[in-house]
């Protein structure tokens, strides 16, 4: 999917939404890329992150954003870092933006001075790969 980059998207953080809608706002424009949300900051490295991710069915009261609504903008043209730095300054989550890679989830900050158009035509670009690379029986795991 090629975004035009005069496409400019919102995010709406508003205190009775879940996690998972604004996720589903930010993939109905990325389709390849994911946004996860986190308690506290992570590293590239850190290990077991996932005990610090909140789960999407977690609404905005409930993890304490305030009454506020806020509209945050994103285009094809902004960069990762950009949007996980505007969340944080803006709602004071912590997000973290994937990269679809094959069957898994590839965390993006290695490449986020990447734009978000860049890292899903990156996806977009492997996910074609893949459809084109006949399996190959003789590759397999020695237990």
């Amino acid at each position: 999917m090629k975004v035009m980059a005069s496409d400019k998207h919102v995010l709406l953080f508003e205190r009775e939404k879940t996690l998972k809608e604004i996720q589903k706002q930010f993939s109905s424009v990325f389709p390849l890329l994911k946004i996860e949300f986190y308690k506290t900051p992570h590293f590239l490295g850190d290990k077991d992150v996932s005990k610090n991710i909140f789960p999407g069915s977690a609404s905005l009261a409930s993890l304490g954003f305030g009454p506020k609504a806020i509209a945050i903008e994103f285009s094809d043209i902004l960069t990762v870092k950009t949007l996980e730095r505007t969340i944080l300054q803006k709602t004071g989550f912590h997000a973290q933006v994937f990269r679809k890679s094959g069957k898994v989830w590839l965390e993006t900050s290695a490449t986020d001075n990447w734009t978000l158009r860049e890292q899903n035509d990156e996806a977009e670009s492997l996910q074609q790969h893949l459809k084109q690379q006949p399996e190959n029986p003789a590759d397999f795991d020695y237990d």
